[in-house]
């Protein structure tokens, strides 16, 4: 991996986190990798998020936790307890110092914690209030929890539309919704960090898991107003345009991208040997073929060449014709592919106990800085101690607030 000893763009920001599972961790992770010093609040039987591995064979355990370290490497973490005073008032100092306050919390909760924006920005002008929402902050379901399989995936669209016509809808991937919303919520995160460097004052960051699942849908929901009757699902063999579908090669399904048919059509006949078919008006022109409904013959005639013969003979001579296909790759795959290992897509992370874990590095690589540090997560409270002294708290103090329930060390 890229090291380097260059400044990270965030060094010097701190962030507190007061959140639990997936999509707003996952955002303030990335945020730590750009340098942000990120404060992890926990109550004291820890994020519920820390036993989310189960739901991918992981393991579990605080020395040894991987799923956990996906939304928590290079965090801090104190265990804390708003609800007593002495709790509270460390969070407020920390607050008062802080650049962000991220939570996804619902607003009566933060009403009743006194945590609301309005509340924090009266006391914190500077401070960014970022929240993460179900569904966002007006509306009848304002208030109602999110998850990402119900409120990006089943709501949002792609779980009721992304499969073949007639056969059952598919489950959402665990997490997948949580960890794109992350990626937005960070930007968001970042712009408003910019924001605030520039013009000395905080602002109100809302992303929804609604809202992303509805941006990663946008076109078919746009195109809803052009059709009387649902698009979606629909069959391969009723796509648009035979360019961007799915095929069958004899060993397995392969995906196809030619956005501009009409420029890719002469290449993808000779392709697939049909060189009889090279300029051929009957099928080179999308416009034409879907006016005169000969795209499922387009198909069709893929579907007969690209069958007879396996992916590892097709992906060269496609490659060779700068005609985009790609085999349609189960994670086993990925998990071996000599582009993802020597891109730095993945890479190799040790836990506290010493074990080495697959880790898939996030989206975004700064060329200043390289690839960033992993540091692991650890238990709840194991930072308790480091972070209450930077904030001016004896040990003693420290022993009193353990003691009174305060915190947990």
């Amino acid at each position: 991996m890229i090291s380097s000893t260059n400044k990270k763009p965030l060094e010097g920001v701190t962030i507190i986190e007061l959140a639990q599972f997936v999509a707003g961790p996952s955002a303030t992770r990335i945020l730590a990798e750009w340098g942000a010093k990120v404060i992890k609040l926990e109550g004291f039987n820890g994020d519920h998020n820390r036993i989310m591995g189960l739901l991918n064979d992981m393991p579990i355990e605080d020395d040894e936790n991987p799923s956990f370290d996906t939304t928590s490497f290079n965090k801090k973490f104190v265990g804390l307890n708003p609800r007593k005073p002495e709790g509270m008032d460390i969070l407020h100092k920390m607050l008062k110092t802080a650049n962000v306050f991220m939570t996804n919390y619902r607003t009566p909760v933060l009403e009743k914690m006194g945590l609301t924006y309005e509340i924090l920005h009266e006391k914190y002008p500077h401070l960014i209030f970022a929240q993460l929402t179900g569904y966002g902050n007006k509306g009848p379901d304002k208030d109602v929890p999110g998850y990402d399989t119900i409120s990006y995936g089943a709501r949002g669209g792609i779980i009721g539309t992304m499969y073949q016509k007639g056969q059952e809808p598919i489950n959402l991937i665990p997490a997948a919704g949580d960890f794109t919303t992350g990626m937005v919520f960070a930007g968001g995160i970042a712009g408003a960090l910019v924001g605030q460097a520039l013009h000395g004052t905080g602002d109100k960051i809302t992303v929804s898991l609604y809202h992303v699942g509805m941006w990663f849908n946008i076109w078919p929901i746009m195109a809803t107003e052009y059709h009387d009757t649902p698009q979606y699902p629909r069959s391969r063999l009723e796509v648009n345009t035979p360019g961007i579908n799915i095929y069958p090669t004899s060993d397995r399904w392969i995906q196809l991208s030619c956005p501009t048919y009409n420029d890719y059509y002469d290449r993808l006949m000779q392709c697939i040997g049909r060189n009889d078919l090279v300029g051929d008006t009957k099928y080179n022109d999308l416009a034409t073929i879907q006016k005169e409904g000969r795209v499922r013959e387009v198909i069709n005639l893929l579907d007969d060449a690209l069958s007879k013969k396996p992916v590892a003979y097709w992906k060269p001579i496609f490659d060779a014709a700068e005609v985009p296909i790609e085999p349609c790759c189960t994670f086993e795959d990925i998990a071996e592919d000599q582009q993802a290992w020597e891109a730095e897509f993945l890479y190799k992370a040790k836990s506290p106990n010493g074990e080495e874990h697959l880790h898939v590095a996030s989206p975004v690589q700064f060329g200043s800085v390289g690839q960033p540090e992993a540091n692991p997560s650890r238990r709840v409270g194991y930072h308790t101690r480091e972070i209450l002294a930077q904030y001016g708290y004896s040990e003693v103090e420290i022993d009193n607030l353990v003691e009174t329930g305060a915190v947990k060390d």
